[in-house]
């Protein structure tokens, strides 16, 4: 196994990553995937700084998310125990089959990541222990994939992935910012974010019409923010910004079927001015909220 994974790794690197990537699409007679948002990374320095970012060592059992002509797959290989690669597109699986299919540590599996099971996938491929993400996430779907990244938080102690620059803002936006929403406080109740990178759309073939980032994500031992039901802490979360808008007071009379006087005196009785918008709340102001609300 240790003699078919370093052999591929040498084979990746002895090649620049574009001549690879061209010299792929060419022999299998392929072209990037616009239905699947396929965009191949070509630049080693970010493959670097991604591998550097994911801290993998020979113990570390690995899941990629859309591996697609296997750039990023081969340097995993090298270093991990196992790496399990979930791609939908049959042509990219059998091009990773034909190029690094002699890696004993390579496990394929065919499916959309978001309508797999993962507590299965994880007892079934790692026997239930913990395992790193990684991917080139498709920028369409990057913020379910990372909603369900924080989902199975008790399964992934770190993810590093390549998202949109717009949606890595979101993610370490801060109260008062345009940028901050929904999003920002579920990832801030569950995981630490950090900007590896950010990255131009020349370090991928084709080229992406906007920039990237790569961030890793950190997932914490207990939620930054200590509430007495989770579900609804997110129920108000959601409802407070489907209507931004709005002041908080009425986007909440309005999405949790509640009276605007009860709303109001919540947020009084923890401190909340009435005219605040969504925006302006950090997450341990929607713990007390969502608390003061049950």
């Amino acid at each position: 196994m240790d003699n078919g994974r370093r052999q591929i790794a040498g084979r990746v690197r002895r090649e620049s990553l574009a001549a690879r990537t061209k010299r792929l699409l060419m022999y299998y007679n392929l072209r990037a995937s616009k239905r699947f948002g396929q965009n191949f990374l070509i630049d080693r320095n970010v493959l670097h700084k991604i591998m550097e970012a994911a801290e993998i060592d020979r113990t570390d059992r690995v899941m990629e998310i859309g591996p697609g002509l296997g750039t990023l797959t081969a340097e995993l290989l090298d270093c991990a125990a196992r790496v399990v690669a979930v791609e939908l597109d049959r042509t990219m699986l059998e091009v990773l089959r034909h190029e690094l299919g002699e890696a004993g540590n390579l496990v394929l599996v065919e499916g959309d990541i978001l309508r797999l099971d993962w507590e299965e996938l994880w007892q079934r491929e790692f026997s239930g222990h913990p395992a790193i993400v990684l991917g080139n996430i498709p920028y369409n779907i990057s913020t379910p994939i990372i909603i369900k990244l924080l989902a199975y938080h008790n399964l992934i102690p770190r993810a590093v992935l390549m998202i949109q620059r717009e949606v890595a803002d979101r993610l370490q936006a801060k109260p008062g910012k345009k940028d901050y929403g929904a999003l920002t406080v579920a990832v801030a109740y569950r995981a630490a974010v950090r900007r590896i990178m950010t990255v131009s759309p020349g370090a991928f073939m084709p080229l992406p019409k906007v920039s990237s980032a790569v961030i890793r994500l950190d997932m914490l031992p207990q939620p930054s923010v200590s509430v007495r039901d989770e579900m609804f802490f997110f129920k108000v979360v959601r409802g407070a910004f489907q209507q931004r808008r709005k002041i908080l007071a009425n986007s909440l009379a309005d999405n949790l079927d509640m009276a605007k006087e009860q709303i109001a005196q919540a947020m009084q009785a923890v401190g909340i001015p009435s005219k605040a918008r969504p925006e302006e709340l950090s997450p341990a102001d929607f713990g007390r909220l969502s608390d003061e609300l049950l």
